[in-house]
């Protein structure tokens, strides 16, 4: 069997979910923090109380809107070669690093690590490292620069600081206050032609509502200027079962999908066919910790079951996946990353981030992104199940080897010894070679990689030319609003 599938929920419990969703949309509502979302949600047939803010959506225009999402679409690379395609039929799963952290976990020895304030140059290097990692797409903003927090134009430095580093899309922490930066930015990256910027968009923007079951200003505001741009919109819900969503899974979905629907129809009704994503970082309300884990089991069966919802809408969508909550590289977050992982990957999600992130999501550890690389390798592997035909069963070279022999020299073997799992810090070998190696874990031989790479200059370096304009975007825009002060 090819192409292995978890299904957390039959078309059953789809169906009952969506009714309760509509439901839901209608009474109580959803509240709208913004004049001019109120405004599109009124003129498109909603019930809007524009004292309370509270709009209730009904059917037919939920309908509508859905009706004119576009089921994929390509969100390029700057060098055109690690273009991620989303599909929302489960047919294409890609992985991304999570953010964003407020600190990054340096390895100081074998075992020891030390929690520091995340940094720009802290975004720069991982982004420099997941140009090697075959297996992680592109970044979700892994880090903040907290050494910027009081920069006026800190969102374009990280920007800047992802683009420079790595060839890949971006998925990031977006500021509704730099979309046309963003936009010229992209253009300079296509040498100034604006139809392919707007056609064939480098980078994401993002928002989350705030649950239950609200739409704050800079939700709306994303949803209502991003498409302007042809900015693909990632919507996350992070309802907390329990705490912000009902204690049952079924109930927490229901706000999950109420509150992402809700945006994406924001975004539909104002622009139709403006490109979107279902996502989802719904986990649960630790009560004994006070806190709201990403390692749990619950976060991957959430991701699953969001998966097949938005399968069902015909929206590609991004979850939650090889997430932990490990304070650093270790069994903890090998066994959370693989079975977080697992589950999301096989709920048949267009993207699974949580690449390298631990600590609940507010550390990130760049021997961590190299060690889910492998994970999500295996995970692949797994995915793809086995192919089974007449070239695979392969009873003639069966025959022809025989009793007592083996196939070690045959050329099917030869010719796909690279299809066989083969990690690089995962412990492989014979016990003594071990020993003699210094008895190193799999985060000791991944910090040794950290070390290398940070020591060379990007695997895909920008143009000079092009380094030169962006730069002068930014110089500009921090003249503009000092200016403005």
């Amino acid at each position: 069997m090819e192409n292995l599938k978890l299904n957390t929920l039959n078309d059953e419990d789809v169906q009952k979910i969506h009714k309760a969703t509509l439901e839901v949309l209608m009474n109580p509502g959803i509240r709208v923090e913004h004049e001019g979302a109120l405004k599109v949600f009124k003129e498109n047939g909603c019930e809007v109380d524009d004292e309370t803010m509270i709009v209730k959506i009904p059917e037919a225009v939920v309908n509508k809107a859905l009706s004119t999402i576009p089921p994929e679409f390509t969100l390029y690379s700057r060098d055109g070669k690690h273009n991620m395609q989303w599909k929302s039929d489960g047919s294409i799963t890609n992985n991304n690093t999570f953010g964003i952290a407020a600190g990054v976990m340096h390895y100081v020895e074998p075992g020891k690590y030390e929690r520091k304030p995340s940094t720009l140059q802290d975004l720069a290097d991982i982004c420099k490292i997941l140009d090697y990692c075959d297996c992680v797409d592109c970044p979700t903003t892994p880090c903040s620069a907290l050494d910027h927090a009081d920069d006026p134009i800190r969102s374009l430095e990280e920007v800047r600081a992802m683009l420079y580093n790595t060839a890949k899309p971006l998925d990031f922490d977006s500021d509704s206050t730099f979309f046309k930066e963003y936009f010229e930015i992209t253009k300079v990256i296509y040498d100034g032609d604006e139809e392919k910027a707007f056609n064939q968009p480098i980078m994401t923007v993002a928002g989350c509502p705030a649950s239950p079951l609200v739409l704050d200003h800079e939700l709306c505001e994303t949803c209502l200027e991003g498409p302007k741009y042809g900015f693909p919109l990632s919507m996350t819900s992070m309802v907390m079962a329990s705490a912000s969503g009902p204690i049952y899974s079924a109930g927490t979905l229901v706000i999950h999908n109420a509150e992402v629907l809700t945006a994406l129809m924001l975004a539909q009704l104002n622009k139709p066919g403006c490109k979107v994503i279902y996502s989802q970082a719904t986990t649960i309300f630790d009560f004994i910790n006070a806190s709201a884990p990403i390692g749990a089991p619950e976060i991957g069966m959430f991701a699953s079951a969001c998966a097949k919802l938005a399968q069902h809408y015909h929206i590609p969508c991004m979850v939650a996946g090889c997430t932990s909550d490990a304070k650093k590289p270790g069994v903890q977050s090998g066994l959370e990353k693989a079975m977080t992982c697992l589950t999301s990957c096989l709920g048949g999600s267009s993207t699974v981030f949580g690449a390298g992130m631990i600590d609940l999501g507010n550390s990130y550890s760049k021997e961590q992104l190299l060690i889910d690389n492998e994970i999500i390798k295996m995970v692949r592997q797994i995915r793809g199940g086995i192919k089974v035909n007449d070239e695979t069963i392969d009873l003639e070279e069966i025959r022809g080897v025989g009793i007592g022999n083996d196939f070690l020299g045959q050329m099917s073997t030869l010719a796909n010894i690279d299809s066989l799992s083969n990690p690089k810090f995962m412990e492989r070998g014979q016990y003594g070679d071990w020993v003699k190696a210094g008895c190193p874990d799999a985060a000791d031989l991944a910090h040794e990689m950290v070390v290398e790479i940070l020591s060379k200059p990007p695997l895909n370096p920008i143009e000079d030319e092009k380094r030169a304009k962006i730069d002068a975007i930014l110089a500009a825009k921090r003249k503009e609003l000092e200016a403005a002060q």
